[in-house]
């Protein structure tokens, strides 16, 4: 797609990419450190992908030999329902591959009270979106599918 193309389809599509974005905030992903919940949200990022025809891997770090027996690995860490996800997109005429990364979790929501919008409905208003995730880092993961789409 050309860079013109490529600028166009994002200004004519940018309510896809709230769209894509608060359906993210939606699946809770928290995670304390000592577990989290990313299977449902590595799912569904899984099935946008292959409806955008790309192919993807959803992998769990705790069976990955060459993870927990890395130096770093923090043993004791509860990695059961942390799946990951690998979508793949084959560079064409032998250019350059590009990896775009990002992770799923996100800290816990806390106390939902001291929230001035519920922290996972996803809320679009006024221009800007509301949600646990909304930065850090589910935008990233739904520009990823965005820009698969295009």
């Amino acid at each position: 797609m050309r860079h013109e193309a490529l600028l166009d389809y994002i200004e004519n599509n940018k309510a896809r990419l709230f769209d894509l974005l608060c359906g993210c905030i939606r699946i809770p992903t928290e995670n304390d450190g000592t577990w989290g919940n990313e299977t449902p949200f590595a799912q569904h990022l899984q099935a946008l992908f292959a409806r955008a025809g790309v192919e993807s891997t959803l992998y769990c770090p705790a069976d990955m030999p060459e993870a927990v027996n890395h130096p770093d690995y923090h043993h004791g860490r509860n990695l059961a329902g942390r799946t990951n996800i690998t979508a793949y997109i084959p560079g064409t005429e032998g250019g350059h591959s590009l990896m775009l990364a990002a992770h799923l979790d996100t800290v816990p929501v806390g106390d939902g009270s001291l929230w001035t919008v519920p922290p996972l409905e996803g809320l679009l208003r006024d221009g800007r979106i509301y949600g646990r995730g909304a930065c850090d880092d589910k935008y990233s993961l739904a520009v990823m599918v965005f820009l698969a789409e295009a």
